[in-house]
């Protein structure tokens, strides 16, 4: 992925039944100036004391569909979650990060 002309090492880690996925994470404003593919995209929220749900989640060829996406959902976004993957991996990661916050939860490291 890239962040403007610079390509950038994942930023985050999100937690799933089997594994810890390798991530990056933005904001909203900082959507426009990333480019990348093969993407699993998680739009999420945050309420107090810094519990984040998750909104949508899906797998994305170019993140340019994504950001088309991104602009119809009416909700406040917190941040974005980005995980590299395969379209053949992605709905088992998916499934996995989902299941284990099946409560709407997202488990962040940094």
């Amino acid at each position: 992925m890239t962040y403007g002309d610079e390509y950038i090492r994942t930023n985050s880690k999100i937690k799933g039944i089997e594994k810890l996925y390798a991530c990056w994470e933005f904001r909203y404003s900082e959507l426009d100036l990333l480019d990348g593919s093969n993407l699993i995209c998680i739009a999420s929220y945050r309420t107090l004391p810094k519990n984040d749900h998750f909104i949508s989640a899906g797998f994305y060829d170019r993140i340019e569909d994504f950001k088309i996406e991104a602009r119809k959902i009416t909700h406040i976004i917190y941040s974005f979650l980005f995980i590299p993957s395969s379209r053949e991996e992605s709905g088992e990661i998916i499934e996995d990060v989902m299941s284990w916050n099946k409560k709407g939860f997202l488990e962040r490291t940094r």
